[in-house]
């Protein structure tokens, strides 16, 4: 037993990386904006764990430099923009960043971040690309992923139930942190549910697996177009979609012929050439193969398309 606890105190020093918990990482933007802070997570002794832990240190440090994105008025597909990354160490994946439809029971770590931040402060302009969004009614909060699960940001927007000694909630996937393939790292509200107010940092033994979100399939998913996007430069990001998006691919001529876009990091949806027109038709994929057709697409910076209905 003592060999267990051993092992696990391990495991969470070997997770210390350049900071301390999930970051405020943005996304590349054709912008000259600083990156703000990595946030600092609480100071964790996990009794609850049956061992002590002295901090819960999960940062996945990624750096982003404005140089190297694209500008707004030429066509470019260089979205890479990473300077420094610091990955922390991994064990075998239990929760693979493959996009899949199964359902799939994963047991591992669970951790918190932010210190004070609110719920949507925790992960806007983070590394799933949200900006100002907002939860949906029926999500109970949001969670980090390591990158064994990250998968270029496919996962991001996915839910997650998870389970806690008998109590259950249901999370968003909203940005990027350290650990392995079956760590979650949640935002202090996020955490205070799950763990019924628990002070600590940290807590093994929580059992996860992705589910649908909780959204209507009357309520829209969102079609947002990147900082900087345009007809020479589509990147969009899909929000608000009640299963994880598998494909998105760019129509110029009213759904007649598609284009498939690549997932760049960070969960941007890019497309290679230059549109002819400042709209364009979008059909969106979910991991089960459903589809949703968003016409008239508006491709200007910022600029968030409704759809009529979701997956």
């Amino acid at each position: 037993m003592a060999l267990k606890y051993l092992a696990l105190n391990l495991l969470l020093q070997g997770l210390a990386l350049a900071g301390d918990g999930c970051p405020a990482v943005r996304p590349p933007a054709p912008i000259s904006e600083p990156a703000p802070p990595a946030a600092t997570p609480e100071t964790a002794s996990s009794t609850e764990a049956a061992v002590q832990v002295s901090a819960v240190p999960t940062t996945f440090s990624v750096r982003v430099s404005p140089s190297a994105m694209p500008s707004p008025d030429a066509p470019s597909t260089d979205t890479t923009g990473v300077d420094s990354v610091s990955v922390s160490p991994t064990i075998p994946p239990a929760a693979s960043g493959t996009l899949s439809a199964a359902a799939e029971k994963f047991t591992g770590l669970g951790t918190r971040y932010g210190g004070t931040c609110t719920e949507e402060d925790c992960w806007n302009s983070g590394a799933c690309s949200f900006v100002g969004y907002n939860l949906p009614a029926g999500i109970d909060g949001s969670t980090c992923v390591s990158e064994d699960i990250w998968n270029n940001g496919a996962n991001c927007g996915g839910c997650i139930s998870v389970t806690y000694k008998g109590k259950t909630i249901t999370v968003m996937v909203t940005n990027l942190t350290g650990g392995n393939a079956t760590h979650l790292d949640m935002t202090p509200s996020t955490w205070a549910k799950l763990t019924n107010g628990y002070s600590g940092g940290g807590v093994d033994g929580i059992v996860w697996e992705w589910v649908t979100c909780p959204i209507a399939q009357t309520t829209p998913l969102f079609i947002k177009m990147h900082a900087g996007s345009s007809k020479y430069w589509f990147a969009a990001t899909v929000e608000n979609a009640r299963e994880r998006t598998a494909k998105v691919e760019v129509s110029s001529d009213k759904g007649s012929t598609w284009k498939e876009t690549s997932l760049k990091n960070y969960n941007m949806y890019v497309l290679d050439g230059v549109l002819p027109d400042n709209t364009a038709y979008v059909r969106v994929t979910s991991i089960s193969g459903s589809q949703v057709i968003v016409p008239d697409v508006d491709l200007s910076s910022g600029v968030v398309t409704k759809a009529s209905k979701n997956y």
